[in-house]
């Protein structure tokens, strides 16, 4: 599902930079929105016994790992897209808040390019002091 909106998000690129609809921002509010649904799910007190809560935590466990894996992709995918854009600030912005601890996105890029790309943008657009 991930890979097929990015497909679709390269195919549609020049309708979106024509008309200035940003792509990637509604899949991060969406990655961070169920952060929050699964935040609420771990501390809620409606489920019964002791099997069920250690059952719950695994899942829960397990579902943060996907949703972190999740942002630190389309992180990278948002900071190759304003590479494509020639908005080197941002892109040294998003590099920088990609967690590598969950990045594992070889189909794509190797976190070294992350970390590449990051500093040489960082270095072209940040101040020295």
């Amino acid at each position: 599902m991930f890979t097929t909106k990015i497909s679709n998000s390269q195919t549609n690129s020049k309708d979106h930079a024509a008309t200035g609809v940003p792509i990637v921002p509604v899949e991060q509010f969406k990655a961070i929105e169920a952060t929050e649904v699964e935040n609420v799910a771990a501390t809620s007190t409606s489920r019964p016994g002791h099997l069920a809560a250690k059952l719950t935590y695994a899942a829960t466990r397990n579902m943060k790992e996907i949703i972190d894996s999740a942002k630190a992709k389309i992180s990278a995918v948002a900071a190759l897209n304003h590479l494509n854009m020639r908005n080197y600030r941002l892109v040294a912005e998003k590099c920088l808040k990609i967690e590598f601890d969950n990045f594992d996105y070889p189909a794509l890029l190797a976190a070294k390019d992350v970390v590449m790309f990051g500093t040489l943008c960082a270095l072209a657009t940040f101040d020295r002091s």
